[in-house]
């Protein structure tokens, strides 16, 4: 129960091997390669990274699309995190699977997605400049300046407006179309000879002119706002029509994350040939394995690559040694604690152990429900059970699974059974009562000793406080 010992592994090798070398670490997964003082670049260019950066760019471009279009009730609520599938179906995407047209879909569907959105908000905005004028009754193509007279139309405050119109001319023709809380929309027609005066009036008072849209046909604004509608529905139906033929290739989103493993991990192998030192014959590579892996490994090389020289040495103080953390299966859970804030330093204390008490016990003391704890207990137990679970994932049930527990106990002596729901039971339901009851510890009871318990709560929370003390204490005379 601790962090894991790490050693640095040192390998020295013919040119003509170094390929099958690092593939073969690679497929291993117990070398972490590190870049040594002067790496090349001999066999592998810039150029092949950036094509597959351009790869890796495009399937996650892809697999964020797709996810947009996934469907609220999933088989399961964490779907999504990693996939579990077998060698063989792994080499039959990586070999089969055309990603490139799911590629090229995608990027048209987002295409004429930004297209729709254009030409719905450009609607949207003309819909909400010509909803003051519904009720001009006047053809929209007619509402223009003539040879002998001009046009206005547009809005002012409800004030300026009546300003105005004491101030225009008598012979200015001015009708108001319609009327919000602060303006007035009207429109204005007067001869040609005073139309500079009546836009000099009407700009002394803030006028804001109102642009209508040009129309060969001859429609009102309200014909033409259920020309809008239309265009609008029509618009709704293309993103249903493009939405339904993106679902039917959500089936391509595992196999896209499929090829993006296998991408990234051809990357990191082609990145690993940029971190050795060269000679014209041989190369250096070194990097960090775990101690007890480390003779297993040497063997199987020193087996499969007779003329390869490999040897181990112990990270130096001041190097960035990677951490690993081993416990045993009851405390391996807390890893996925301990691991949401970072891993210890590698010649530290892993806490993992030792703060999985204090977090099942205060996990039980926040809930203090029995109930809760049963619902808690059996879901992770059938998930557990029933599905197949990533490394990660299945810490994370097994740890809810230890807090389901700690909760029906520290809920049983508290009496929290959802809440007082027992003792509102009918009379008929009066053993479900005694049997609650029964369990309850009286001294630490909250309803009936809330000081009791708050003083349980101190004490609890001053032990593990003093507890990590020592701790630090212990990790400060061991340095």
């Amino acid at each position: 129960m601790a962090i894991l010992q790490i050693n640095k592994i040192h390998l020295l090798g013919y040119m003509h091997l170094k390929k099958e070398i690092i593939d073969f670490l690679f497929n291993s997964g117990a070398v972490e390669i590190i870049e040594t003082a002067r790496g090349t670049q001999r066999d592998f260019t810039p150029v092949s990274i950036s094509e597959i950066d351009k790869k890796l760019s495009d399937i996650d471009f892809s697999i964020s699309f797709l996810r947009r279009f996934t469907e609220a009730k999933t088989k399961f609520v964490f779907k999504g995190f990693q996939i579990l599938c077998n060698e063989g179906f792994y080499r039959k995407i990586v070999s089969e699977f055309n990603y490139e047209d799911i590629v090229q879909f995608c990027k048209n569907a987002e295409m004429s997605f930004v297209k729709l959105k254009s030409s719905r908000e450009k609607l949207l905005s003309l819909k909400n400049v010509l909803i003051p004028w519904v009720s001009l009754n006047v053809r929209m193509d007619l509402m223009r300046d003539t040879k002998t007279t001009v046009f206005f139309a547009g809005s002012l405050t409800h004030k300026d407006l009546k300003k105005v119109r004491e101030k225009i001319e008598k012979d200015v023709y001015i009708e108001t179309i319609s009327r919000d809380k602060k303006h007035s929309y009207f429109v204005v027609l007067c001869d040609k000879k005073k139309s500079t005066a009546t836009a000099e009036l009407l700009k002394e008072h803030n006028f804001s002119k109102t642009v209508f849209p040009q129309v060969a046909e001859a429609l009102s604004v309200r014909e033409y706002m259920g020309k809008i509608e239309n265009e609008l529905k029509f618009l709704t139906d293309e993103e249903k029509s493009l939405s339904e033929n993106i679902k039917k290739q959500l089936s391509s989103s595992e196999n896209l994350m499929i090829l993006y493993d296998y991408f990234y991990n051809i990357k990191i192998k082609n990145t690993a040939h940029n971190f050795l030192n060269e000679t014209k014959e041989t190369f250096y590579l070194c990097g960090w394995i775990l101690s007890k892996k480390a003779k297993e490994l040497k063997s199987e090389i020193e087996k499969k690559f007779p003329e390869t020289e490999i040897y181990f040495t112990q990270p130096q103080p001041n190097e960035d040694v990677p951490v690993f953390l081993g416990n045993n299966k009851w405390t391996e859970p807390f890893n996925f604690v301990t691991e949401l804030y970072g891993h210890p330093v590698h010649d530290g204390i892993d806490p993992s152990p030792l703060l999985a008490p204090f977090f099942v016990i205060f996990f039980g003391f926040c809930l203090t429900d029995a109930a809760y704890g049963i619902i808690l207990t059996v879901l992770c137990f059938a998930v557990l059970k029933k599905m197949r679970l990533t490394e990660e994932m299945s810490k994370f049930f097994r740890l809810m699974f230890y807090c389901g527990l700690s909760t029906i106990v520290l809920g049983a002596f508290t009496g929290g059974w959802f809440g007082d729901l027992f003792d509102r039971l009918p009379s008929g339901f009066y053993f479900l009562k005694n049997f609650k009851n029964s369990l309850i510890m009286e001294k630490i009871n909250p309803a009936t000793q809330p000081l009791n318990f708050l003083v349980l709560a101190l004490i609890l929370g001053s032990v593990q406080v003093l507890f990590g003390l020592l701790v630090n204490l212990y990790y400060q005379l061991k340095l």
